[in-house]
């Protein structure tokens, strides 16, 4: 799902699957300002240090990443609901 991708290439993307990204993050980012320019430019916001706190994370990357296409691309198209044909 989208807000779970992030591209990477080769051997970095395989470090970063082999831990949690805060992790990831700390270990390759140590200092602080690259470390919340990093977040910020990514839309990662606050990032857990655990699983338990993942879904959370997820969900608010998804909405962070949906305000920053409608804001790009324009005003979403309402999701019509599926119209069934009335004879």
């Amino acid at each position: 799902m989208l807000p779970n991708l992030q591209l990477l290439e080769g051997a970095i993307n395989n470090e970063k699957r082999a831990t949690l990204p805060i992790a990831w993050l700390s270990a390759h980012l140590p200092d602080t300002t690259s470390h919340v320019h990093y977040r910020t430019k990514h839309e990662l916001g606050e990032m857990p240090a655990d699983l338990e706190g993942f879904e959370a994370f997820y969900f608010g990357r998804r909405d962070r990443l949906r305000k920053k296409l409608i804001d790009l691309l324009g005003s979403p198209v309402a999701a019509a609901a599926p119209t069934i044909a009335v004879k």
